[in-house]
């Protein structure tokens, strides 16, 4: 039997413990947080979970490959890596996004014929001879997700030429209550020729005119191309939320509330310091203050290779 002062020791140890005991904070089994759910959605719908409910880091690949298999090779593979959940590819020829879809059946794959281009033309062997003479490239939107997502393909109404068949082709998937929409464009160039840029410009509205109800309506929408256009154009001015009319945040590596880094002057074209390709975000999904980065490469194209992320909301408060 245990003496009078060594029951007392006992007792008190025993006092003790069951104090900290019920000051102890809950486990992660008692929040209210649905973790499984979050997981799920970081898993398709692309990035990694932030310490705020519902946010993700979404990760984007934009690149205009030039019509060269390497740097679409380059592009999936830097997706893969980051685990970016969409890839947006600019020059494109209707072989190589043939290729990409017949290669990945577990992806939507959307694609747009804009242009021709000679370096299309392809010995097709056995394949149908509907596909000899093809000189068709264009633009990819990828979502790596699944296989079930929608496609939608525009045709802007104003053309520098009539090769030309600008626009921008969309594939979109829901994941979190969240209706995700990614857009890849191509703007036409107007650096030699001057009557263009009023063709530039109108295309560049075209593009804020058909997402505008997209973002009224709440999706996070991405967009991500070859604009042509430097970003203090007036071009761009219908991209911009901040200081133009539009409704988009770019990828860059400074805080929105820097107006000198809201047109981010990073390079992404050879021959000079020329920016010309963006990732953008809408606005309405990406909470104020919140991080965004941009990751500039150069491939053997004669355009870098850009992986833009941001902090997004993919649910609503």
């Amino acid at each position: 039997m245990l003496s009078r002062p060594l029951r007392l020791l006992v007792a008190l140890v025993a006092a003790v413990a069951v104090a900290l005991a019920v000051l102890a904070p809950p486990t992660a089994t008692g929040s209210s947080y649905d973790a499984a759910g979050a997981a799920l959605e970081d898993r398709r719908g692309g990035g990694s979970r932030s310490a705020e409910p519902w946010t993700v880091r979404f990760e984007v690949v934009n690149h205009n490959v030039e019509r060269r298999q390497s740097a679409i090779d380059v592009a999936l593979r830097t997706a893969a890596r980051t685990g970016a959940p969409v890839v947006l590819l600019q020059e494109v020829c209707w072989w190589q996004a043939r290729a990409i879809r017949q290669a990945h059946p577990d992806w939507t794959v959307g694609w747009k014929a804009d242009a021709s281009s000679g370096s299309c033309l392809r010995n097709t062997g056995l394949e149908a001879l509907a596909d000899r003479g093809r000189r068709d490239s264009g633009l990819v939107a990828i979502w790596t997700g699944g296989a079930r997502g929608a496609v939608t393909a525009r045709t802007f109404r104003h053309q520098g030429a009539r090769r030309f068949d600008h626009g921008l082709v969309c594939v979109s998937w829901r994941a979190t209550g969240t209706v995700r929409r990614a857009c890849s464009t191509h703007l036409v160039n107007a650096s030699k020729v001057t009557k263009r840029r009023g063709t530039q410009f109108r295309q560049a509205r075209e593009v804020r005119r058909w997402t505008g109800p997209w973002v009224r309506r709440g999706n996070l929408v991405i967009v991500g191309g070859d604009f042509n256009a430097g970003p203090a154009s007036r071009t761009m001015d219908h991209l911009y939320a901040v200081d133009g009319a539009g409704r988009f945040i770019e990828a860059t590596g400074c805080p929105r509330a820097v107006l000198a880094c809201r047109r981010s002057l990073s390079t992404t074209f050879d021959g000079g310091s020329i920016k010309i390709d963006y990732v953008f975000f809408s606005a309405n999904r990406v909470p104020p203050g919140a991080p965004h980065s941009l990751r500039v490469v150069p491939t053997l194209s004669d355009h870098h290779l850009l992986t833009g992320w941001a902090r997004v909301r993919v649910r609503s408060r």
